[in-house]
């Protein structure tokens, strides 16, 4: 008898611990009863070369939301920016889904007409899951960044980092022309052409092998005519003023920096499409303006000890505004991507999983290490801002191919000189500031008019009348 009692005892014993323990190993799931995880999954499409950093902020996440009894994961369609058919298939396919009210979760591409979308209603307003979430703010950001790419007052389009295109001019050219540069603390693209066409005029031949330098978007004449069009269309009123004086100038000043024969010749024919990709045709090592060229922004903070090109100073747009390139150039360039949220899919699911994204952006790819260092730049959210840059300024001293740069071996001068370029950043990054991106209609380039301009065969004003007509019936329709 006392034996069964031992064994009765034992076994409600054993019983019991099995309970505690099942409730203590569910103790992740909030309850005893072996209830399932709740799944959360986000549908992104984004550029292949993006893969693993969204994967490490998948991982940030999940371990996160794992205690609150939720299985979090994000499952990825990408695609190659060297795959051009499969761009043309994506980019319909999405805007198809978007039409029939489906798509994904979010999208990260620079392939996309985020106007149209926006004005369509395919997008979510991020400004709306901003203020609708319990602990982010528009503060916690750099607005007058978030403002620069605002349409129609919403924000559909939200950019992970920013920073701005920086422009050298020559150390070889004359005092003369470089003084027309070094006196300003911002410039436009239209004064570069300014300073161009008397650099041609005084010296002639014997600068005549000098041109734009051939890095970054903005060598091409299409991206040039975009910037310098969109100061003068009133995208929100609708209102073209193509035909005024100031455009017609800067149209003309464009114009005669151009070799219209050469262009000619290289493509045969005034066809206007070569509108869309002629190229100023000279290295950078021989180049009249460095337009951001691969260690630039760097450059920009720094002097160098022996320069190729002098006085970078950042590029602006008409108004003053300081000028964003968005493209998606992995590791280097001013923007590291911005993404988009459908109206159709979970947004707030999306919103918080950005909020693990912007950290994970900012670690040095270990791919890319080097060219990660040639970038400064600054993440969009304010509380990652400092940290971000003292990081990337204390690689540069262990990176022993940044050498040219002055004082950054100096220990006695280091800390100065760090303080100095990151005063200079944030200072920047209170401008007002604007995207390099086109709101053109296509059939801005695809027309004859400045085809005619550019070959001689029409004047600026009969170019700009011309495309002032094909915009303002545009804007109407």
């Amino acid at each position: 008898m006392r034996n069964c009692k031992l064994m009765l005892l034992m076994s409600l014993l054993i019983c019991y611990i099995y309970v505690l323990t099942a409730c203590s190993g569910s103790y992740e799931r909030n309850t005893c009863d072996d209830a399932e995880y709740k799944e959360l999954t986000l549908n992104i499409l984004l550029l292949h070369d993006y893969y693993r950093v969204f994967r490490r902020a998948e991982s940030e996440m999940a371990q996160s939301l794992k205690n609150d009894g939720i299985n979090f994961s994000i499952d990825i369609s990408y695609y190659s920016r060297d795959d051009v058919e499969g761009l043309f298939n994506i980019h319909t396919r999405l805007q198809v889904m978007l039409m029939a009210g489906q798509g994904y979760d979010m999208f990260l591409w620079d392939f996309h007409p985020t106007r149209n979308y926006a004005d369509n209603g395919f997008l979510t307003n991020f400004y709306t899951l901003i203020d609708q979430h319990p602990t982010i703010n528009r503060s916690d950001f750099f607005e007058n960044i978030l403002e620069a790419y605002e349409h129609r007052g919403g924000l559909y389009a939200f950019p992970l980092t920013f920073g701005f295109e920086f422009i050298g001019i020559n150390s070889i050219l004359p005092q003369s022309v470089v003084d027309h540069f070094v006196w300003r603390d911002y410039i436009t693209l239209y004064e570069i052409f300014q300073i161009y066409n008397y650099l041609q005029m005084e010296y002639g031949a014997e600068f005549n092998h000098l041109d734009q330098g051939n890095t970054g978007n903005l060598r091409h004449l299409g991206i040039i005519l975009s910037i310098i069009a969109n100061d003068f269309i009133d995208y929100d009123n609708r209102v073209s003023h193509l035909n005024s004086n100031s455009f017609i100038n800067m149209l003309d000043c464009i114009g005669n920096a151009f070799d219209a024969t050469a262009l000619m010749g290289a493509w045969g024919s005034a066809d206007p499409w070569p509108l869309q990709d002629y190229v100023f045709r000279a290295s950078e090592a021989h180049a009249f303006i460095n337009l951001n060229g691969m260690d630039s922004p760097l450059v920009a903070m720094f002097d160098t000890i022996d320069p190729l090109f002098l006085n970078y100073i950042p590029l602006v747009n008409t108004d003053g505004s300081l000028l964003i390139d968005p493209s998606m150039r992995l590791g280097r360039g001013s923007t590291w991507g911005k993404l988009c949220i459908p109206a159709v899919g979970n947004g707030e699911l999306a919103w918080e999983f950005v909020q693990y994204l912007i950290p994970v952006v900012l670690e040095p790819h270990p791919d890319y290490h080097v060219l990660w260092l040639d970038s400064l730049a600054a993440p969009i959210s304010r509380v990652h801002f400092r940290p971000f840059i003292e990081s990337q300024l204390n690689n540069i001293i262990q990176n022993p191919n940044l050498i040219p740069f002055a004082g950054i071996y100096d220990n006695n001068n280091l800390e100065q000189t760090f303080e100095i370029a990151i005063d200079r950043l944030e200072a920047l990054s209170k401008m007002p500031a604007a995207i390099i991106e086109s709101g053109l209609p296509e059939g801005f380039f695809s027309g004859n008019a400045l085809a005619r301009f550019i070959m001689g065969y029409s004047t600026a004003e009969e170019a700009a009348s011309e495309l002032h007509n094909f915009t303002s019936l545009w804007l109407i329709e």
